[in-house]
């Protein structure tokens, strides 16, 4: 149970924040372009192959359904984690006198001498009876 409820609070941390976007730097491309062999560029900027930048977008696209989905898991978690601190206040509080183990037992011993006097009447009268 502990091991759940700590698994349950590290799912439950948030992700930390994206970074800033960086500044624009002087010279570099407006937009993004493609360059082919031989081809020169009228901006600055940092060539990367495609094939990395695919996976660039790819694991970018992969990190924002994480986050859809673990936002949703921690609002599950957050939900089940109020109900039972709810249960587990309600657990705490005493029971009523009525319900407590000693009260049950003091009146198990009532009920036993009223339904022993009772039977010991009811025989004294049987008896008081037959004998007249």
């Amino acid at each position: 149970m502990l091991y759940a409820l700590l698994l349950g609070a590290a799912l439950a941390a948030e992700p930390p924040p994206a970074p800033a976007p960086s500044p624009a730097v002087d010279g570099q491309c407006a937009a993004a372009m493609p360059i082919h062999a031989g081809e020169t560029a009228t901006c600055s900027g940092v060539l990367i192959p495609t094939s990395i930048a695919a996976d660039l977008v790819a694991m970018e696209r992969h990190a924002g359904h994480l986050a859809e989905r673990y936002r949703l898991d921690t609002g599950e978690l957050e939900g089940q984690n109020a109900q039972l601190s709810t249960h587990v206040t309600q657990l705490q509080l005493p029971a009523p006198w009525w319900e407590r183990q000693a009260t049950q037992r003091w009146v198990g011993r009532a009920e036993g001498l009223i339904a022993g006097a009772s039977v010991g009447v009811l025989a004294y009268a049987w008896v008081s009876l037959e004998t007249d």
